[in-house]
């Protein structure tokens, strides 16, 4: 019995020792394995990235999953992912003022699409006038079926020094049926009308 008794004695105390030496062994890596976890890092990642096992990934990753939810919230208040720096909104709002601090030689150099470099100020031009709330009508014929936005001064005729903010202000975009859009690219209408049209619409 006494052997029995100290036997478990050793037992034990090997195993602690063994779980401190481990538990030191790993301290520092907890914050380290999390904040590879918060920028998309996978596990297997990690355990190539910091050269430890995967048992050690997994431990700090479920002990310390209720702290990383804490940190899901963005400074706005709305939930984000994990690996985000900001939530969706925060980040389409950060992403438009980049936008429209650009010049249109910034855009035309950084563009792949050579034939059409233009294309991303028309489309964030299409989001500003759905989001101004104007009534998606052409500004002559009214026509609402189906409309395009227009540029009443066109991103050809700007300096290429130009800031985007500029070119895709809402004085100068306007609803145009097809037809008069047309016409209008085509000179067939007058710039000036359609300009104080769509003021009037706006």
């Amino acid at each position: 019995m006494v052997e029995s008794c100290s036997h478990k004695a050793v037992v034990s105390s090997s195993s602690l020792l063994i779980r401190t030496g481990y538990n030191n062994m790993n301290k520092g890596l907890g914050s380290k394995i999390l904040e590879l976890y918060s920028k998309g890092y996978t596990r297997k990642q990690i355990v190539e990235e910091l050269n430890c096992c995967k048992s050690v990934v997994s431990y700090h990753l479920s002990n310390k999953y209720k702290s990383i939810k804490k940190k899901d919230i963005c400074e706005c208040g709305r939930p984000k992912s994990i690996i985000a720096e900001r939530c969706s909104v925060c980040e389409n709002k950060l992403r438009r003022e980049r936008l429209f601090n650009r010049t249109l030689q910034d855009i035309k150099d950084s563009t792949a699409n050579k034939n059409n470099p233009y294309h991303i100020i028309r489309a964030q031009a299409r989001m500003l006038l759905q989001e101004s709330g104007r009534e998606p009508k052409c500004a002559i014929c009214g026509f609402s079926e189906y409309v395009e936005t227009c540029h009443i001064k066109a991103i050809s005729s700007f300096p290429l020094d130009t800031k985007v903010r500029e070119v895709n202000s809402l004085d100068n975009l306007v609803y145009l049926c097809p037809n008069h859009h047309i016409l209008f690219d085509r000179g067939k209408l007058n710039k000036e009308d359609i300009s104080c049209i769509g003021k009037l619409n706006s």
